[in-house]
């Protein structure tokens, strides 16, 4: 069965062989013939101009995602201070999957650890969430902490620039911003 099926195939490869110059040149004298009869000296082929109109479409290079706009540093007076965000350098982050894992001075954490009192809330692609005593704290992501990080003169290349949130039960007085960035 399998030597037929053998023998099939090389018949057609063979007939393939044998019958593709006679019908190159068989296409060719058709096209010569064509070309004589309507008193062209080549063939031309037309093609449609395509117009694309997109005044009504989203630009697909625009980026979807708002960036972070720096608000004026809010600290309220009886609240105790919050360790030096400085000494926890983000070496990486491994998100989207079941176990979002972030590489902190040079250890492995994951959501529910503690790092140096403040518990981490949440590890996204952007941030590490911290919280310390209450008060919300968050890491940036290596690539969009190193071009703040340049800002701080005395901080470590490749840290990121911490940003203290309010937490969901404070509200903050009317007329403050709520997100606050501590550097």
């Amino acid at each position: 069965m399998i030597r037929h099926g053998r023998k099939i195939i090389f018949g057609i490869f063979l007939f393939t062989l044998i019958a593709y110059p006679f019908a190159v040149s068989w296409a060719m004298t058709k096209a010569e013939e064509l070309l004589s009869e309507s008193g062209k000296k080549e063939l031309v082929i037309e093609r449609p101009t395509v117009v694309y109109e997109s005044q009504q479409l989203r630009d697909p290079f625009r980026t979807l995602i708002l960036p972070k706009v720096d608000a004026p540093v809010v600290v309220a007076q009886d609240e105790e201070p919050l360790p030096d965000l400085s000494k926890f350098v983000v070496q990486g982050i491994i998100w989207g999957g079941r176990i979002p894992q972030a590489l902190i001075n040079k250890q492995v954490y994951t959501v529910g650890d503690t790092l140096d009192g403040g518990e981490i809330v949440s590890i996204n692609k952007d941030e590490i969430v911290l919280r310390f005593s209450g008060r919300v704290v968050s890491l940036l992501a290596p690539g969009a902490g190193a071009a703040t990080a340049s800002a701080n003169n005395n901080a470590p290349v490749g840290t990121a620039a911490p940003v203290a949130r309010f937490p969901q039960g404070n509200k903050p007085e009317p007329g403050t911003i709520p997100m606050v960035n501590l550097r």
